[in-house]
């Protein structure tokens, strides 16, 4: 465990393969107490919420925390891929995309060192995926 100049532990940032989810507690088992939770996600960013809502529809308790709902002082740059839309779809929470200022990304583009460049277009279809050659 590392500690910082002030003696504090610094709180290692966890593995996938580390997070542990709690099993639905049955009724018998919920408590009635407003501050017992079953999950605790910090961060309400995209997945924090999608993550919160998932375990809250599978039953969970779950308390999302978020620092400061006001948009932040600085630019701020995320990308959502078509995966991450089909997966907030699956979720119920594709309504939740309407009406947000957003640039539509039709693909990328890579550039080596040397400034060649190679354009990637997503699929048309949300639900196909890349020919397998393109990972050879």
């Amino acid at each position: 465990m590392a500690v910082d100049a002030a003696g504090l532990a610094a709180a290692a940032v966890p593995h996938e393969d580390d997070v542990i989810i709690p099993p639905v507690a049955s009724a018998d088992d919920m408590s009635n107490d407003p501050e017992t939770w079953d999950v605790i996600v910090v961060g309400a960013g995209i997945a924090g919420c999608a993550f919160a809502h998932a375990q809250s529809r599978a039953g969970r308790r779950v308390l999302l925390l978020e620092r400061d709902l006001r948009q932040p002082d600085r630019i701020v740059g995320e990308l959502l891929q078509p995966g991450g839309v089909l997966e907030l779809e699956r979720l119920g929470l594709g309504a939740c995309l309407e009406g947000m200022d957003a640039q539509r990304v039709h693909g990328y583009c890579l550039v080596s060192e040397r400034e060649e460049t190679a354009l990637l277009a997503y699929p048309c279809d949300p639900h196909a995926s890349p020919e397998r050659s393109l990972y050879d």
